[in-house]
């Protein structure tokens, strides 16, 4: 590569270069050097940029700790008498491109790096102070600052004098803009403070506080995710450090705790009152008066404001021994609120907890509710019958005789089941699985009723992603003699199952299945164009599995054209549209096209107020997928651990959680934590099998990430076994010519050339002209095999 000729530096680049650069300034000695020339050898683009930036790193010049240690002689004065940095004007490595804003101890400026080295837009801090001893807080707060490394919190890069003698910070640049008014409007309140919490919870971990959390160091980046600004005002929280060396003053009264204004230091317990007031500001819009007393909670626009305002009036106690203890504390509070739970704030009775309860369990509370009051609950869970009965006006006497016929039967297996259940709360699914368990026996006279129950069961199964025993009631349905059952009726049940057997990898049975109910649909009159989208989409996941993207796009596209004309056309419908197109995007190796499907979906999760919805928590852990591909493995481990954390916490086991944890491990392996890595995707697998079965194409893909753990490990024999397993399943259920299967040959191809390598090489041609014929998909795949040859090539020296 030319010296004067670097290459191009992404923005997932110099993410990951962040992070390899901390990595390599931890190695000292040969072994660093010995590091830095292997990791040369394998990613050379890579290297050119890591390699200047340790250069400049180890180049004693006016850096941080040089400059500091300068401005105890220098005089450094308030934010009025700063002078005005222009446009171009250079601050050692760094070149002003403008003013940004003004804050409590300086002047903040957007700069880029001007020396050559890398490229990078930071955000320059002029600080502004009369302190004798503001030298020694600045190099606190670099020992402070550096150890803070969380995604929710602003980064120091750098810092130095100017010509002028006045000091300044080099942050990372966040872009997006302040957490103002008219930005509050568009944000859900309750995300945004969690984003806010973690981050701050990160820092008080680390024995940092704030010390002036308020609206304006909180900065909105374009994504809709908060970051902390501003821990200017940090001060070491132990107890060898005398208040009087870094006491922090409150900079901001609005926010600023009662202790704060008495003249006391900053501390943890003061941050957790600035962030209850925060709070209250962003679900009101109301400023504290700032005089110390504790926020106006009249007027929070949520179903749960009196919870909320008790949440609130805790944080901001006057005493602080009465707040919450931690800012970890305040944060699963309102963390309780988003999953339906009682807060400790605040006591809950029985009927409000049997509300929440509901809430939480919204499945459960509708079999109790048509239990209780006999109502036709039909196959709402996919929001298809409603509609569809009443289009069917010439069948609607029949279908109501029919539906009040199938709930009387449905709260009669209910009641039995529950009758003879061992515990007295009895959960959803098990109220189903034991409903399945006495169908047959209380509906052995009535063949037509025992199918509609399948088709209500079936659909219900679907809804808590159990896709086996979806499958299992369903193809009884199916497989039934119930001929009066209704076109429409069949047509739900044919389309559940095919759903069922998309994710069971029994993707030619289900594209049959869809296609079939496809027909019933368009043969029944009425307008049935929400159906046919659905079907659409299932049948997009089909054609998926089977390898064929072209066709999987051009279905899925139709599906969502269909639902974007429907005036009734729900935010929910367009959300699981645009995941469905995106994940088939992802396959073909589309990967920009493939982000912005997944920006689209869960901007309308978030638009609905539903960012931690189940779909939501998938559509996370497809951008993570993004990440992961791109080779931004921090942000993708960062962003599937999210996703794991909030989709176990609120809905325990499932395959969708499952293949979020597969997806993880595999990124633990990149990044070495051999440990983790295994704990995570044996769990995983486990899981998967329970779900979506042991013969299923998911549980190869775990079997094939555990033999590729293996194989990092060094134990062939292990890997080799897995990869086998995972052969055989795919070959059974989607055949020798997919891309998994080629995938998984290839890593057993691997494992042949430590005993054999001509074979291998054999086995690697092979591999190379069956994955050039699969196009675009296999593309990314088809170069891990080329290199994998190469090297066995180079071992033989040929």
């Amino acid at each position: 590569m030319r010296a004067d000729k670097l290459p191009r530096l992404t923005p997932g680049r110099r993410r990951l270069l962040d992070r390899l650069l901390d990595d390599f300034l931890e190695l000292e000695g040969e072994g660093g050097a010995q590091e830095l020339e292997r990791f040369k050898r394998r990613y050379p683009r890579l290297h050119v940029w890591l390699e200047r930036l340790l250069a400049v790193a180890a180049t004693p010049t006016e850096h941080f700790s040089s400059a500091v240690a300068r401005t105890a002689e220098r005089a450094i004065g308030r934010v009025e008498d700063l002078p005005e940095l222009a446009a171009g004007q250079e601050l050692g490595a760094w070149r002003i491109v403008g003013q940004a804003g003004k804050g409590g101890m300086g002047v903040v400026y957007q700069a880029e790096r001007a020396d050559g080295a890398f490229e990078m837009t930071a955000a320059i801090k002029l600080i502004a102070s009369r302190r004798p001893d503001v030298a020694d807080r600045l190099v606190q707060e670099r020992h402070l600052l550096a150890r803070l490394n969380h995604p929710g919190l602003s980064r120091l890069i750098d810092g130095g004098l100017t010509d002028d003698g006045l000091a300044y910070l080099v942050m990372e640049w966040v872009p997006g803009q302040d957490l103002s008014e008219p930005v509050r409007g568009g944000l859900d309140p309750l995300q945004t403070f969690a984003e806010i919490a973690d981050a701050l919870t990160h820092a008080h971990q680390r024995m940092v506080v704030h010390g002036d959390i308020k609206p304006g160091n909180v900065r909105i980046s374009p994504d809709g995710r908060a970051r902390l600004l501003d821990f200017g005002v940090a001060r070491l929280v132990a107890d060898e450090i005398g208040d009087d060396d870094v006491s922090v003053r409150a900079l901001t009264p609005a926010f600023a705790a009662p202790e704060l204004l008495a003249g006391q230091p900053a501390t943890a317990q003061s941050d957790v009152w600035a962030l209850g007031a925060l709070l209250n500001w962003l679900l009101t819009g109301k400023r504290p008066t700032g005089d110390g007393s504790a926020p106006d909670t009249a007027g929070i626009g949520h179903a749960r404001a009196a919870d909320l305002a008790a949440i609130i009036r805790t944080a901001c106690a006057d005493d602080p021994a009465g707040r919450y203890p931690t800012v970890a504390a305040l944060a699963d509070e309102v963390q309780r609120i988003r999953r339906h739970h009682p807060v400790q704030a605040r006591v809950a009775g029985p009927a409000r907890r049997m509300r929440l309860w509901s809430r939480r369990n919204p499945v459960g509370a509708a079999l109790a509710l048509a239990l209780l009051l006999g109502t036709v609950i039909g196959a709402s869970v996919l929001g298809w019958q409603a509609q569809v009965v009443r289009a069917e006006r010439d069948m609607a006497q029949f279908e109501n005789t029919r539906w009040a016929i199938m709930n009387d039967q449905l709260a009669t297996l209910f009641r039995v089941v529950a009758e003879e259940a061992d515990n007295d709360e009895l959960g959803a699914r098990e109220l189903l699985d034991g409903s399945i368990d006495r169908l047959d026996e209380l509906l052995a006279e009535d063949d037509r009723g025992r199918a509609y129950i399948e088709s209500m069961l079936g659909s219900l199964y679907v809804a808590l992603q159990d896709y086996q025993n979806a499958a299992a009631v369903l193809r009884r349905f199916v497989g039934s003699d119930a001929g009066d059952t209704t076109p429409m009726l069949r047509s739900d049940a044919y389309g559940n199952l095919a759903l069922a057997e998309t994710y069971l990898g029994n993707h030619e049975r289900a594209l049959e299945l869809v296609d079939q109910a496809l027909v019933m649909v368009e043969r029944r009159p009425g307008d049935h164009r929400q159906r046919i989208a659905q079907l659409y989409q299932i049948r997009g996941s089909a054609l998926r599995g089977l390898g064929d993207l072209t066709a999987s796009t051009e279905a899925l596209e139709q599906g969502l054209s269909l639902t974007r004309a429907l005036d009734s056309a729900s935010n929910r419908a367009l959300a699981r549209a645009y995941n469905n197109l995106g994940v088939t995007l992802i396959q073909a190796s589309e990967f920009d096209a493939a982000r912005q499907a997944f920006e689209s979906s869960l901007l309308h999760w978030r638009v609905l107020g539903l960012a931690e919805s189940s779909d939501a928590l998938t559509v996370i852990g497809n951008l993570a997928t993004i990440y992961h591909r791109q080779g931004d493995l921090p942000a993708a481990e960062l962003a599937y651990a999210e996703a794991i954390e909030l989709r176990r916490a609120r809905f325990g086991d499932s395959a969708a959680l499952a293949a979020t944890m597969n997806n993880y491990g595999q990124v633990l392996i990149v990044r070495n934590r051999l440990d983790q890595a295994r704990e995570q995707l044996e769990q995983a697998r486990d899981m998967m099998g329970r779900f979506n079965g042991e013969r299923s194409p998911h549980y190869a893909i775990m079997l094939r990430s555990l033999g590729l753990l293996e194989l990092t490990e060094g134990q062939a024999d292990q890997a080799a076994d897995k990869f086998a397993g995972a052969e055989a399943i795919l070959l059974d259920t989607v055949g020798p010519d997919h891309l998994f299967t080629a995938m998984v040959r290839s890593h057993a191809a691997q494992l042949l050339a430590q005993h054999d390598q001509a074979a291998a090489i054999d086995r690697f041609d092979e591999l190379v002209g069956q994955m050039s014929d699969m196009g675009a998909p296999a593309e990314i795949h088809l170069a891990g095999v080329l290199c994998e040859q190469a090297v066995v090539l180079l071992e033989m020296d040929r």
